[in-house]
């Protein structure tokens, strides 16, 4: 299953940006999502890391909080014992000791709060993707037979059961696919209206800034 940032650049969304004069943003704020404030510190702590560009930085930061944001709204959590464990099995699978994971964040620039965050967030990607999945149509009976009827060279080997486990499979797939599909386009288009970004630190995601890409 892709997941919401995986998918988000392949959907065709335009947005106007929003009319009319922005709010004034807070001190030392680079952008607020709703009522959470980004501010200039957390941008430059991410900056740090080398080779990174302000829009990659601004992206990730304002796409994080609709993540969090949005998984509120779903009332999916994740537990800090959730994220320890999955960033210590991630870490083992990368690095051979402890060592080597502490000369990663040196050569990055990255603390072990930003792992954990990248964590978190990744966590609650998976989650809240599975829980939008799950509100997709069902298959029906009828959905079956016409897909069998459709398809008679690609089930012609298989057995007539086969058939409809092979149809009930690949339409839940489908289903579930156009289901994440609605989701993101309403999902961006409503928080990238929450979203205002300080002049010099304005992306795609920002209401005051230029419409999303369409591919």
């Amino acid at each position: 299953m892709r997941r919401l940032f995986a998918l988000a650049p392949a959907l065709a969304l335009a947005f106007a940006p929003t009319a009319g004069a922005q709010a004034p943003l807070p001190p030392e704020a680079v952008a607020t999502v709703g009522e959470t404030v980004i501010s200039k510190a957390t941008y430059d702590k991410w900056r740090a890391a080398p080779r990174t560009t302000m829009s990659e930085v601004m992206q990730f930061l304002i796409q994080a909080e609709w993540v969090r944001g949005e998984s509120r709204e779903w009332a999916v959590r994740v537990s800090p014992e959730a994220v320890q464990r999955a960033f210590r099995r991630q870490r083992d699978q990368a690095f051979d000791n402890p060592r080597q994971y502490r000369r990663f964040l040196l050569k990055g620039h990255l603390t072990h709060g930003q792992i954990l965050f990248r964590v978190e967030l990744d966590l609650l990607q998976g989650r809240l993707t599975r829980k939008v999945a799950a509100t997709a149509a069902p298959v029906t009976r009828q959905d079956v037979r016409r897909f069998i009827r459709n398809h008679p060279r690609a089930l012609l080997e298989l057995t007539r059961a086969q058939r409809r486990r092979t149809a009930r499979r690949t339409l839940t797939a489908v289903h579930r696919e156009r289901a994440l599909t609605r989701f993101v386009s309403d999902y961006r288009r409503r928080w990238r209206a929450r979203t205002v970004c300080a002049e010099g630190y304005v992306v795609a995601e920002c209401s005051n800034g230029p419409p999303l890409p369409s591919t």
